[in-house]
């Protein structure tokens, strides 16, 4: 009888039951099915990254980025959003490179995303839950985690469509008076994200560095809002030759500057707010206005003068005392 070696024969065995059990039969081709080494790699590295569900370009999609420092074949694989109904199965041969991004398009997947939604990535079983994410409402940008694929998912400052995201704060010197403000001299600053950010520990300074005032903690700007720093906070005046510099909370990376070598008639303001080059602004052209004043009356103190940060425009920031129009 030959003499058989009975750890080869049962070597043998369990690789032929683990291939009937998984279909795995060799790596991916351009026909077959992932192999079940990219299958237990893609639960760990694939991640939905980034979801566009209003005004996408071309429309809805979402974006795929693979964390680890392989390749991953996701033939096969399902994408669904809420509904187990619809299914999108990613076609036979789409490798997602290491480190890498894929994007899905709605015209792929020829399904909408909703702005009360889901987006999940399922393995070729259609049960084995890869990454999801869910949100109550469209963002204004997008939904993106920062960092890529390790990060909480948050609204981007910035849509990076197949690119990394962009969560980074938008701050900038937005409008200057440093001569014969009310109360003093000011810098206004423009939040350009679409979220609050917390200005706590940003260091203000005109062009000389012993001047310097950090802003206070839970000092919020709102999404797409302004805030206004008076000379009354930061301790020092503007001159004719002057800067505005904002620097990152430490007091060393630059967020924003501008500079100027005289007075204005008016303010010195971007034009259009927040990305616009600066110019001398006009407090009657109603855009890029200076701070608009307006009267309100009370019937405790009678008419009182106050500063209307936002909206910046002519309309509705004059009222009359007398009757109470606008």
């Amino acid at each position: 009888m030959p003499n058989r070696n009975p750890r080869r024969i049962t070597s043998l065995v369990a690789a032929a039951f683990l291939a009937a059990c998984t279909g795995d039969r060799a790596p991916t081709t351009a026909t077959g099915s992932p192999s079940l080494a990219s299958r237990v790699a893609a639960i760990g590295a694939m991640k939905i990254n980034e979801v566009e569900s209003s005004g996408g370009v071309p429309g809805d999609w979402v974006e795929l980025y693979n964390v680890s420092a392989a390749p991953v074949d996701v033939s096969g694989h399902i994408f669904r959003d809420n509904n187990d109904a619809v299914a999108y199965v990613i076609p036979a041969g789409t490798i997602v490179p290491a480190n890498g991004f894929l994007v899905l398009e709605e015209s792929q997947f020829s399904f909408g995303i909703g702005s009360a939604d889901a987006a999940r990535l399922f393995l070729p079983d259609g049960s084995t839950l890869v990454d999801s994410y869910s949100w109550t409402a469209h963002a204004p940008t997008t939904y993106g985690r920062c960092p890529d694929g390790t990060g909480a998912f948050q609204v981007t400052t910035v849509t990076t469509k197949g690119a990394a995201n962009d969560c980074a704060p938008r701050i900038v010197i937005n409008e200057v008076e440093s001569s014969g403000g009310d109360p003093g001299d000011w810098a206004e600053l423009k939040n350009l994200g679409p979220a609050p950010v917390d200005l706590g520990g940003y260091v203000f300074r005109d062009n000389s560095d012993a001047s310097n005032y950090v802003i206070p903690a839970g000092t919020i700007i709102p999404a797409n809002g302004y805030i206004v720093l008076d000379e009354a906070q930061f301790g020092f005046g503007l001159g004719s030759g002057d800067a505005a510099r904002l620097f990152a909370p430490g007091g060393t990376a630059l967020v924003d500057n501008y500079a100027w070598t005289a007075h204005s008639a008016t303010t010195y303001g971007r034009c259009p707010d927040g990305s616009g080059a600066f110019t001398t602004t006009s407090a009657s052209a109603g855009s890029c206005s200076a701070r608009w004043r307006a009267w309100v009356c009370t019937a405790s103190s009678g008419c009182t003068i106050i500063i209307l940060e936002s909206p910046r425009t002519a309309t509705g920031c004059w009222a009359i005392c007398s009757g109470g129009s606008t």
